[in-house]
């Protein structure tokens, strides 16, 4: 009996001492998970429950799906150089929102994001997986430099569905349903072969200059499709289907190059090289 207690002992000391270590899965890359989040220790500094921090370079994967309360943020990056696979799965909290119109259930929560970067962090890559139902934005990198976001979808947020800084990349994404703008960048940014619909507000928000635009899909988004507040901007290949005839663009730029859109309205017949204006 005796010896029994000293085993179970041992084994209780055991498991404390390998929870307390990131989960590394055989290539070296650092797994999180719901069980994890919870238990914290992911990286050092990361608490028990959310957010999971990343305080770390290096590579991350999921290997089930993050579920979230309307008030919870699900990942904070405050690292360099990261790369967060969602492999497949979801990061998703209770949300759901009026597709094309500024109406969700519940209320918005500052900071409730799917996943955010710390306004320092720079070089982030997130691929391969779903943002859903959080109670601000989904992805938001707006201060880091060099986002890359790929291959995600990101819908039902209250708040913008992917927002980035400088020098990123938005490719393959579908952003639908979301509160605010389905997507908004800085400057010398590409955003290229996504599909953009039924956002409460503009499809695509451009704040800076030099962003390459092309091979979207615009569809029935609330208010505009491309709004465009810089001065060199690259519009071409796009598809743009408004929710109001002619609402294809905004813009107060005085050097944009528009060129080889499909640019559909009520009229009889769609428009080619259009300007919405």
């Amino acid at each position: 009996m005796r010896f029994l207690s000293r085993l179970a002992g041992v084994s209780l000391c055991a498991t404390i001492l390998f929870a307390s270590f990131p989960a590394f899965a055989v290539d070296g890359v650092i797994e999180i998970n719901h069980a994890l989040a919870k238990l914290g220790g992911v990286t050092p500094g990361d608490a028990p429950g959310y957010p999971v921090t990343i305080s770390e370079p290096g590579s991350y994967r999921l290997s089930n799906n993050l579920v979230l309360t309307q008030t919870e943020q699900g990942i904070d990056i405050d690292a360099d150089n990261v790369t967060l696979d969602l492999n497949g799965f979801s990061i998703s909290g209770p949300v759901t929102c009026t597709p094309g119109a500024p109406a969700c259930s519940g209320s918005g929560v500052n900071g409730a994001n799917g996943i955010r970067t710390d306004i320092s962090a720079k070089f982030l890559t997130v691929k391969n997986g779903t943002v859903t139902g959080t109670g601000a934005g989904g992805i938001s990198c707006v201060s880091g430099s060099g986002c890359v976001i790929e291959n995600v979808v990101v819908s039902h947020t209250y708040g913008g569905g992917i927002t980035i800084g400088s020098s990123g990349r938005v490719s393959n994404c579908n952003v639908h349903s979301n509160w605010g703008n389905g997507i908004s960048v800085s400057s010398s940014a590409i955003i290229n072969n996504n599909t953009i619909h039924l956002n409460g507000f503009r499809g695509l928000k451009i704040s800076g200059d030099g962003v390459l635009v092309t091979a979207n899909v615009f569809s029935k988004n609330a208010t505009t499709g491309i709004d465009m507040g810089s001065r060199i901007t690259a519009v071409g290949g796009n598809t743009l289907d408004p929710k109001d005839e002619g609402d294809w663009f905004d813009f107060s730029s005085k050097m944009v190059e528009i060129s080889t859109n499909f640019c559909i309205d009520s009229g009889p017949a769609p428009h080619t090289n259009c300007t919405g204006l």
